[in-house]
């Protein structure tokens, strides 16, 4: 489930003279924490939760083995108590001041017997819905969040380690060496392995949006007459 930060030692510390150790550990996280939240790749779906009728918001736990906190949300579906899996629907993701532009002011007040839409709270943690269900959904309601590391995790998720290694440690060279009051500031290697971890940011990018599937070739193939 996760990896320990130290894993990184090896790919990192030999790169930059003189290192000190809790420097080596804020930088690795440093860079793992960028590396999540310019990607928004690290996603998890939550436990299911009970929506609770005529209440317009629901708590939302990372659960702690993760070490994780919620950058966003990835997506929001839900069904009525006791409908197949199959009869889950996406709810429609909003902000209070996109509703307040278009919207009358009362729709943070307004009922319907199941939401239509949602949007995040400021403190991350709580999900509000819109508009208020009425009817009680027990376990109907799934929610996928972004995360990124806690900012005093040791452990960082799997699939940095199995997929990002090398972003993470490139991330945090450029770190470490761009750090010119530090005995191992050098700026342009700092340069270098920033604009690789960049170069890096962009693939993560592409793999959300596309998988980790081959790009499609440019190249259209002769139609055979």
């Amino acid at each position: 489930m996760t990896e320990a930060i130290s894993s990184w030692e090896s790919k990192v510390t030999p790169y930059v003279p003189n290192l000190a150790y809790p420097a080596f550990i804020t930088a690795v996280r440093d860079a793992a924490t960028q590396f999540c939240e310019k990607t928004e790749i690290w996603r998890e779906t939550l436990d299911r939760i009970d929506v609770v009728a005529d209440e317009g918001s629901v708590d939302l736990a990372v659960p702690g083995a993760l070490a994780g906190e919620i950058v966003g949300i990835g997506n929001v579906k839900y069904k009525e108590s006791g409908a197949d899996d199959d009869q889950f629907r996406t709810l429609n993701p909003g902000s209070k001041i996109q509703e307040n532009l278009s919207s009358y002011g009362s729709w943070e007040f307004q009922t319907s017997t199941q939401p239509n839409g949602y949007y995040l709270g400021e403190d991350k943690t709580t999900l509000y819905f819109y508009k208020i269900p009425t009817v009680e959904s027990l376990l109907g309601l799934l929610v996928e969040v972004i995360l990124k590391p806690t900012k005093d995790c040791t452990t960082l998720p799997d699939l940095l380690w199995d997929n990002w290694d090398q972003a993470i440690a490139d991330g945090a060279k450029g770190i470490l060496l761009g750090q010119n009051a530090q005995p191992w500031f050098n700026p342009q290697l700092s340069g270098a392995w920033t604009g690789a971890f960049m170069a890096k940011i962009g693939e993560g990018k592409r793999v959300r949006y596309h998988g980790y599937n081959a790009r499609p070739s440019q190249v259209r193939m002769r139609e055979w007459v």
